[in-house]
């Protein structure tokens, strides 16, 4: 497919995405300001329609690091741990100083931090599975008792990144800055800036 044809495939469905997403948000706040039970968008019978296939193009070292010196410096290895290590975000969040190898050159794969519901928590990585990788120069966290792990890379307040939190806050400001996409907007309600994800896919697998 061309690449102009893929940018509009790709652009039509994320315009096909964003009713749901606006409808969510919308039915999201009214929970949490208690006028509504639960929020029907979250129901498992609600899905998104599915992205058309579509290659995801690498950035060149001079976008990588432009983006990378526009973070603040305690969220720049993730940029490392995404396009060196092959991660997903979730996985680039939950990664530990204990799952690099530093003498077999290797990284352990064992967990992914996501959102259920409300709240963070550990799960196995994509695809339930964990992995070993090459790193350059199984447990999930379905348990009773609490489990803690030294991460690599923390929020503001030395817990779990929320990606939601990061990816509005820090993460489209940094790639705005450095012109990978266009200048933000504050939205009225929150205050976050507003913006398309594409742009993350770039990083993290």
């Amino acid at each position: 497919m061309p690449s102009g044809a893929r940018r509009r495939a790709r652009s039509w469905d994320c315009c096909r995405c964003r009713p749901l997403a606006a409808c969510a948000g919308v039915l999201q706040a009214a929970v949490e300001d208690r006028r509504l039970a639960r929020n029907p968008c979250r129901a498992s019978t609600v899905r998104p329609s599915a992205a058309a296939p579509g290659r995801v193009d690498a950035w060149p070292p001079e976008r990588v690091l432009a983006v990378r010196t526009a973070l603040p410096e305690r969220y720049r290895v993730l940029v490392e741990t995404g396009t060196g290590l092959g991660l997903g975000q979730g996985e680039a969040f939950g990664l530990c100083m204990e799952d690099i190898d530093f003498d077999e050159e290797a990284v352990h794969v064992r967990r992914q931090v996501k959102m259920v519901r409300t709240k963070l928590c550990f799960a196995l990585p994509k695809g339930r599975k964990v992995r070993d990788g090459p790193c350059p120069t199984p447990v999930e966290a379905k348990h009773r008792r609490p489990r803690t792990y030294n991460l690599l890379v923390t929020g503001c307040e030395r817990m779990a990144i929320n990606r939601n939190c990061l990816n509005s806050c820090v993460w489209k400001p940094a790639l705005a800055e450095s012109g990978v996409i266009a200048a933000l907007e504050e939205t009225p309600r929150t205050g976050l800036v507003s913006g398309s994800n594409a742009a993350i896919d770039a990083v993290f697998a």
